[in-house]
C-alpha cells in the first residue's frame, strides 16, 4: 500500500509541471482508501489556489469535501447518504459553521430521483420535479424558480441512448433543444439548437475503450473551437483534468492524488 501512494507521488508530480512552473505543493493523504481520491489540487492560468480534501465513510462514500484557499478561506462540502446508498442531501458550510447552500434529493418507490430542492442564502431557489417514462427513464423534468419563472424538459430515446432533449418556458413555448449523435468508435456529438432549429453550438465528446470521458471539445455553429476540457488516467485513476481555451492556452488544472 505505501509502495502504491509513493508511486502515485511520484505521478502526481510529474504531471505537476504541466500545470503550474511553481514548486509543488504536496502533502500526505490521511487515509489509505485504495483507488479513491484523498486530494484534488487546483491551479487557475498556472497559479496555485488551493486543494480540496476527500473523506469518506466505511462504506467508501464520499461524505465531506474540505475546499482550502490560498486565501485561507474554507468551505466544506457534506454528503448524506440514505440506508439504501441513495444521495440524500449536499450542503456547503464556510468555516464559521453558516451554510451557504443545500440540496435536498427525494427519491420515488422505484428508487428514481424524484425531487431536488435547492435552497440558498436560507431561501428557496428551485424546486425539481422528474418524470420517468415506463422503461424507468427520465421523461420529463419541471424547475419551479423563486422568482415565479418555470422551465420544463423533455427527454426522447434511441434505445437506451438519450437522443434529444427539450426545454420550454412557462407557456409551454419551445426555447431550445439538444441532439445527441453516437459514433462506434467512442465518439458522440451534442448539438444546441434554438427555437427555430438553427444550429447554436456543439461539443464532440470522446470515451477511451474503459467509457472514461477523454475529452470534450465546444465548437460554435461556424465550427470554431471555443474551449475544451481534456481528463488523463494512469492505471484507471483520474489524475488530471484541464481546461483550455480557444487559442490552447490553459486557462485551470487539476491534479488528484490517491
Amino acid at each position: 500500500m505505501k509502495i502504491l501512494r509513493f508511486v502515485n507521488i511520484i505521478l502526481l508530480f510529474a504531471v505537476l509541471f504541466s500545470c503550474t512552473k511553481e514548486n509543488p505543493i504536496i502533502t500526505p493523504c490521511d487515509h489509505s482508501l485504495p483507488g479513491l481520491i484523498c486530494k484534488e489540487y487546483r491551479y487557475d492560468k498556472g497559479a496555485y489556489i488551493g486543494y480540496i480534501q476527500y473523506g469518506y465513510n466505511v462504506k467508501k462514500q464520499l461524505v465531506q469535501q474540505d475546499l482550502y484557499s490560498v486565501n485561507h478561506t474554507s468551505v466544506r462540502k457534506n454528503y448524506e447518504y440514505s440506508s439504501t446508498g441513495q444521495l440524500k442531501a449536499k450542503t456547503s458550510i464556510t468555516a464559521g459553521g453558516e451554510i451557504i447552500e443545500s440540496y435536498d434529493y427525494q427519491y420515488n418507490e422505484f428508487d428514481s430521483l424524484s425531487t431536488i430542492t435547492f435552497i440558498k442564502d436560507k431561501k428557496l431557489q428551485c424546486l425539481t420535479t422528474c418524470e420517468y417514462n415506463p422503461q424507468f427513464f427520465l421523461n420529463t423534468k419541471k424547475s419551479e424558480f423563486s422568482d415565479g419563472t418555470t422551465t420544463h424538459y423533455t427527454y426522447l430515446y434511441d434505445g437506451n441512448n438519450l437522443y434529444k432533449e427539450s426545454v420550454y418556458n412557462m407557456s409551454d413555448q419551445l426555447l431550445s433543444y439538444s441532439v445527441y449523435t453516437y459514433f462506434s468508435n467512442h465518439f458522440k456529438r451534442l448539438s444546441h439548437f434554438g427555437s427555430t432549429s438553427s444550429l447554436l453550438s456543439y461539443e464532440i465528446i470522446q470515451y477511451n475503450t474503459k467509457g472514461e470521458l477523454l475529452e470534450i471539445k465546444y465548437y460554435n455553429s461556424e465550427n470554431e473551437l471555443l474551449k475544451k476540457e481534456l481528463w488523463s488516467y494512469e492505471n484507471g485513476l483520474l489524475i488530471k483534468y484541464a481546461f483550455y481555451n480557444a487559442d490552447e492556452t490553459l486557462v485551470s488544472c487539476r491534479l488528484y492524488q490517491y
